[in-house]
């Protein structure tokens, strides 16, 4: 019991010395008490972005078409039509980003979206290989980082490939912002 009372007395004493302060937290946000003025922290539309990647990482692995086509294209459910599509227009749903965009049969959703040459994290990839869709983790030396779905197997997977197999790049930074889209 002494031994407790003493190390008690000793916390107290250490709080009364150095103040009461919060640890930060691991993922570099702040507290939501706390204003944003720490430049390292990032702004809304990166945190946004790092959302979108969080969201499509957490879905690896094999999966249920029709999951991504209930909530972006109903009329699809239940069809064999390629789903990459289908799934990065959902991440961005569930990241909270263009969830008033739906995907219109024939045409996609990337149509309404801005073409960009320089991609980020959470952008779309577009290949003209099967018309297929994926979402942006990174660009480094050449090299395209995507999370793709509708791979071998219906899964989930990330994949590394030379850039210039993408043909286009759509800017998801007008959805994040609430910009006006393409129509």
């Amino acid at each position: 019991m002494k031994t407790g009372v003493i190390l008690a007395g000793v916390g107290l004493t250490l709080l009364a010395i150095f103040g009461l302060r919060k640890k930060a937290p691991l993922d570099n946000k702040p507290f939501d008490d706390e204003p944003v003025t720490n430049p390292d922290i990032p702004d809304d539309e990166t945190r946004t972005r790092k959302r979108i990647i969080e969201v499509a990482r957490n879905e690896l692995g094999p999966q249920n078409p029709d999951k991504y086509w209930v909530e972006t294209a109903p009329g699809l459910t239940g069809t064999n039509a390629a789903w990459c599509g289908g799934f990065a227009l959902w991440v961005l749903h569930e990241a909270g980003v263009g969830v008033d965009v739906p995907w219109v049969i024939g045409k996609g959703f990337c149509f309404r979206l801005p073409q960009t040459t320089n991609p980020k994290p959470g952008d779309i990839a577009y290949f003209d290989r099967a018309q297929h869709h994926a979402i942006v983790v990174s660009v480094d030396d050449g090299t395209l980082h995507t999370i793709d779905g509708n791979q071998p197997g219906e899964t989930v997977a990330e994949r590394s490939r030379l850039r210039g197999e993408a043909r286009a790049f759509f800017d998801v930074g007008p959805l994040i912002r609430g910009e006006g889209l393409i129509t």
